[in-house]
């Protein structure tokens, strides 16, 4: 984490980081800050006037003056680490994937610069793409060492937990060593994952207090011609850190291994969420997702057809089995999902579909995106042209007031209908992306791992 202090004429503002501890009942502490618009320092009227030498602000002890450049950006963590302690029984193995905010300042007349992101300081997007994890904590020993008392944890006893409202990674990095008004700063990193922890019924193991750290500024390298020239162009900077128990800092645990990939996306029009080049390979495995998606929104509303009394209070409740399911993606509300989904007209049958395709999709996913609810819609239509009560009762309202006359027998009656229907299309939506699926497997010429087949089975088993 880090702290800023920005000067602003004669008045001085203090940012405090955001504690990474939080209390045994997961509340949130009561001193939550305000998100900041990455590089707020230089939209401040009063700053922008100041002459180009002017100190404006003061990052993890490096200065810079109004004519120095800042850039928001979205860092992508890739984080694997693998721990294993001295007793030989216990270890874990930990693979997640996070997408958050944050800026980038660099001086223009030489090699300074400092990096500073994390989801609670900065407004941005902020994902967990992939979190998912395995392990064993020996609990007892006998007087020979050996282990009593094994508790395994398997993928779905790994969770991520938020801090201040957010799953709370964070990097900070600054170079070279300066000395600021008397006082010497050497380069830092520091670099914090997520925190996580194994939990099942009747155990809770949080290894090293739930965070990986890292804090050895000689463990990664930024070249900074090539960073400075990504940023300007809105481009994106790669870099990786490896590690092992032979170069972890000295007030790390010992024990780890695991490299840690870092991708600085400058361009602010996908959020750090560019996919236009995704691997071929890559897309059709995220099909996948596609599929288990379909599913998930089909068991949504199965669980909702016997509580919803109303369509909005059905589609909060499917959104709230959809986040049940997906615990680390941001919540689908029914607004957003509104948005991005397609229409089916119940009165004239016309059908719409959004285009999926622009400058951040990968393609030619974004194409089979559209198939896929295009076939979602073209369902809907069947359905309605099969069940003249159903298309009358989402499109006629007074043929629905003229059956129930009652308000809440009428809306818990659409409820029902609307549900029953998505059932059906979100079954038949499976049925569709696993056939897409097998014959882009057949056609692909790639090579899946076996837990991209198994899972696909498993997948596949859930389908009506």
């Amino acid at each position: 984490m880090f702290t800023r202090l920005l000067t602003v004429l004669a008045l001085v503002f203090f940012i405090y980081p955001v504690s990474l501890v939080s209390n045994a009942d997961d509340k949130q502490p009561l001193d939550i800050l305000p998100h900041q618009e990455p590089c707020f320092a230089k939209k401040i009227p009063q700053l922008s006037m100041l002459p180009a030498n002017i100190p404006i602000i003061l990052v993890m002890g490096h200065e810079f003056r109004n004519k120095d450049k800042c850039v928001p950006l979205h860092i992508t963590f890739t984080w694997s680490n693998n721990y294993v302690r001295g007793d030989g029984y216990t270890h874990y193995s930990l693979d997640y994937v996070q997408t958050f905010p944050g800026e980038l300042w660099y001086r223009v007349d030489k090699e300074e610069f400092t990096i500073t992101a994390n989801p609670a300081h900065w407004q941005g997007t902020s994902m967990i793409r992939k979190f998912k994890g395995h392990g064993q904590l020996c609990k007892r020993f006998d007087n020979k060492n050996a282990c009593t008392e094994l508790q395994k944890f398997d993928p779905e006893h790994t969770r991520a937990k938020k801090i201040v409202g957010n799953y709370l990674s964070s990097l900070s990095y600054s170079y070279p060593a300066v000395t600021t008004h008397g006082q010497e700063v050497p380069v830092s990193l520091h670099a914090i994952s997520t925190l996580f922890e194994f939990i099942n019924y009747a155990n809770k193991w949080s290894p090293d207090g739930g965070h990986i750290k890292i804090n050895n500024p000689n463990l990664v390298s930024f070249d900074f011609r090539e960073l400075v020239t990504e940023a300007s162009r809105q481009g994106v900077y790669s870099t990786t850190i490896q590690y092992n128990n032979n170069n972890e800092p000295e007030n790390a645990s010992s024990g780890h291994k695991g490299r840690l990939g870092i991708k600085l996306d400058f361009d602010q029009r996908c959020e750090g969420d560019d996919r236009s080049d995704m691997d071929p390979c890559k897309q059709v495995q995220e099909l996948l997702s596609e599929l288990k998606s379909a599913l998930d929104f089909r068991d949504s509303y199965m669980d909702a057809l016997p509580l919803a009394n109303s369509d909005k209070h059905l589609a909060h409740l499917v959104a709230d089995g959809l986040q049940l399911r997906n615990p680390y993606k941001a919540r689908l509300t029914p607004e957003l999902v509104e948005k991005n989904s397609g229409y089916t007209n119940p009165v004239d049958l016309s059908i719409h579909v959004p285009d999926y395709c622009d400058e951040c999709e990968a393609k030619p996913y974004c194409k089979w995106e559209g198939d896929i609810v295009r076939k979602h819609e073209e369902d809907h239509k069947e359905y309605f042209q099969n069940n003249q009560h159903a298309r009358s009762m989402l499109g006629d309202q007074q043929y629905r007031e003229r059956l129930y006359p009652g308000d809440a027998q009428r809306h818990k009656a659409v409820a029902r209908i609307r549900a029953e229907m998505e059932i059906d299309a979100y079954n038949q939506m499976a049925k569709y992306i696993h056939d897409m699926l097998n014959a882009k497997i057949s056609d692909s010429g790639c090579t899946f791992s076996p837990e991209f087949l198994v899972e696909l089975a498993d997948l596949a088993a859930r389908i009506h």
